[in-house]
């Protein structure tokens, strides 16, 4: 017998973790996520198509494996090592489960280690004897295709040296979930995860999944890139969230920056920007409902009356928020105990342009000029000179609310003009309204177990308009029966700053707008059917025929979506497709670079494809049009000083700089200047030289050319204009 093999003999301890993805109840039942055991999610908006996925030991590694789009997850389960059954697969992590048995390794290189199935220490159970030498591997070695992994555990030595340790004791670090009393590794994952990893901070010196070129090129949303072997970060930005600054929850962006410095504590004053955050509306709010904080340490939980999360009061800066825990209701009395609310000040390589929290143009997270003019797509302008608490401002003018009741019945409503945020935030009535089609979203319909002990009832639906008020927002009921028929209480729905009051940058939807349903007319022109309702029930007999569906491209060619004259940092590149008469239109995108105004439509890399087949309101997509009403262009020139014309001159960074210091300028966001062209400022010598033109000491002139919308362009003018004659 092996010495590895002798080891596996000793005696194991069985730790429960959570499952990755999203599991059904039984093979071959139906969940809240999976559906006839097949692996199929239920989305916000659709049923979207899963991959079965399991974390296993495959092949002497821990490995991510994705299986087949034919393989159920009770098939999966049986047989999880199945050859067969495996599309793909990633070196997974460790580390997942080592906060999960609350003994979690001492340090950054430790965690690093244990992540990557190194050798690390550990943090000792309380009681214990500290001055006890002891180390720990997990690994895969020797352990059955399909099974666990296990960890080693070595007393009396640092090194995980069998040789020298007083003892050495085998720990199983992961016992699956049990299913009809059987192993159940897999589970289901959207499809939008398959093939990823884990990969987040693009630096393979502190994350295992960053380690190797396949897991550095398969991390989500296409952050990472790998060259000279070596894992980096596309965009160069990083965010660092959750943090405390000045007693208040903060997120920290670095552009154009590198790990380390988004690392650095407390990091260099100039080298980030700060945005306020709530942590939707989490952040240090009163949970005033009792319950019991385990400490899987010590084995032991501690009965509280409230508490806090994300509570950043008395918090050093640039600190860890805290979760605090109140013997007393309204998190009064005594503190029982505090402990963070997060692991570890986390830095991660964002895949996006710099963006704030800020949608609605108007609370704490749009209350700095940063966070403002960062809200992403332009949506918020800041005009300093307003009063305090109303500098920000939706500059469209436009708000929306998606998850609200009209008729007892989901609707989505908009506002617009002078009183519009106010309107919006009192759910008056709208100046635009249509019912939603929600018969493929379960959270409006789906009759689910009530796993909340702190709410009564063994049965809820997330949202519901029953007894709601035309304008009012949906609530989440809860029922005493397993069918939902007898309802118990309602509170209200989780919203997020997506659905509730946010500013749009612009909407094809008006009051009085018929509503229509698309077809191809033929493989270059498309039909458009009328109707009356914004569910597209009732038909009025009127059809039109049309080059696209929008005026902005047409069927067949590659085109920003919606276009640049319209929204300058547009969603996506698309393809616009019609196969045949009668059939739907069809759609595929690609993903928008973020240093490039220009769409690309290559073969590969595409985003997502489906069909336009909803219903719309008739100049939804009249894009071009919508862009002559609504927005305006504003040039200009402005003129700086630097200390090397010329490295300024070609130098792609400083340029970045330019952007971002003539849309602060003008109180908007970068993503606002559509066109930037830099320069050498040329003048005269003294009036008696007869030497030639020379350029100016340090002259650079910036010509600029923004995009922005027509409520905000006086305001832009005159702080351009101020800044000019400054």
């Amino acid at each position: 017998m092996t010495k590895m093999s002798s080891m596996m003999a000793l005696t194991t301890v069985m730790l429960m973790v959570r499952a990755m993805g999203q599991k059904c109840l039984k093979p071959g039942e139906m969940s809240d996520h999976c559906e006839k055991g097949e692996c199929r999610i239920a989305g916000t908006t659709r049923r979207r198509l899963a991959r079965a996925f399991a974390k296993i030991c495959h092949e002497g590694e821990y490995k991510n494996v994705w299986y087949t789009k034919t393989t159920k997850e009770a098939q999966c389960n049986a047989t999880p090592a199945a050859a067969s059954l495996i599309e793909k697969t990633l070196p997974a992590d460790y580390n997942a489960y080592e906060w999960e048995m609350g003994m979690g390794a001492d340090t950054a290189a430790d965690r690093l280690a244990a992540s990557s199935g190194q050798c690390f220490s550990m943090r000792r159970r309380r009681g214990m004897n500290m001055t006890t030498l002891e180390s720990n591997k997990n690994t895969c070695k020797g352990v059955a295709d399909g099974k666990p992994p296990v960890r080693v555990t070595y007393h009396g030595t640092a090194s995980c040296d069998a040789a020298n340790a007083t003892s050495v004791k085998n720990f199983t670090e992961v016992k699956f979930t049990m299913i009809n009393n059987r192993p159940a590794p897999c589970d289901c994952i959207n499809m939008e995860n398959f093939g990823k990893s884990e990969c987040k901070s693009c630096n393979s010196k502190v994350e295992n999944q960053c380690s190797t070129e396949a897991s550095c090129n398969a991390a989500r949303h296409g952050r990472c890139s790998w060259s000279g072997g070596s894992c980096s970060c596309k965009t160069g930005n990083y965010e660092r969230k959750d943090v405390c600054v000045s007693g208040k929850l903060h997120n920290l962006l670095f552009q154009a920056s590198s790990y380390d410095s988004c690392k650095k504590n407390p990091p260099v004053d100039g080298t980030y920007l700060k945005f306020p955050t709530t942590k939707h509306g989490q952040a240090s709010k009163c949970q005033d409902k009792p319950g019991t904080d385990w400490d899987g340490l010590v084995n032991k939980g501690t009965k509280y009356a409230s508490k806090t999360s994300y509570d950043c009061s008395g918090v050093a800066d640039f600190g860890m928020p805290l979760e605090k825990f109140f013997n007393g209701s309204g998190c009064s009395g005594n503190v029982l105990h505090t402990k963070p609310s997060w692991r570890d000040l986390d830095c991660s390589c964002s895949s996006e342009d710099v963006e704030s929290e800020c949608r609605s143009c108007s609370g704490l997270e749009c209350s700095t000029k940063d966070a403002c003019t960062m809200a992403g797509g332009g949506l918020c302008a800041w005009n300093s000179a307003s009063a305090a608490g109303s500098q920000c401002s939706c500059s469209s003018g436009l708000f929306e609310s998606t998850e609200n009741c009209w008729d007892g019945k989901p609707a989505s409503m908009q506002y617009e003009g002078t009183n519009a945020a106010s309107q919006c935030a009192a759910a008056g009535v709208p100046t635009f309204k249509r019912l939603k089609d929600v018969s493929k979203d379960e959270s409006w319909s789906k009759c689910r177990q009530n796993w909340d002990t702190s709410e009564q009832g063994t049965h809820t639906i997330y949202k519901s308009c029953d007894g709601q008020a035309n304008g009012a927002a949906a609530v989440q009921a809860f029922f005493n029966d397993a069918s939902c028929k007898s309802k118990n209480h309602t509170t209200a729905h989780k919203k997020s700053s997506h659905d509730t009051c946010r500013c749009l940058l612009y909407s094809g939807c008006k009051a009085g707008t018929t509503f229509e349903k698309y077809s191809c007319a033929g493989t270059d022109a498309v039909t458009a059917v009328e109707y009356s309702d914004g569910l597209c029930k009732t038909a009025t007999g009127v059809t039109r025929s049309l080059k696209s569906v929008t005026d902005a491209m047409n069927i067949g060619v590659c085109a920003a979506w919606p276009p640049v004259a319209l929204k300058p940092d547009f969603d996506s590149s698309v393809v616009l497709q019609c196969p045949a008469k009668g059939k739907m239109v069809k759609y595929s995108s690609w993903k928008r670079s973020s240093d490039t105004m220009t769409p690309k439509c290559s073969p590969a890399g595409k985003e997502g494809s489906g069909e336009l087949d909803s219903c719309y309101c008739k100049d939804e997509y009249m894009f071009n049009a919508i862009a002559k009403k609504t927005n305006v262009q504003i040039s200009g020139d402005l003129t700086m000083q630097v200390s090397d014309v010329q490295a300024a001159l070609v130098d792609k960074t400083f340029k970045k700089i330019v952007k971002s210091s003539v849309a602060e300028s003008a109180g908007v966001s970068p993503t606002n200047i559509v066109d930037l062209k830099i320069a050498a400022a040329r003048r005269l010598k003294a009036a008696r030289s007869v030497a030639p033109r020379m350029l100016a000491s340090g002259g650079i002139k910036a010509t600029y050319l923004m995009v922005v919308p027509k409520t905000i362009e006086s305001a832009v003018q005159k702080s351009m204009k101020a800044t000019t004659a400054n």
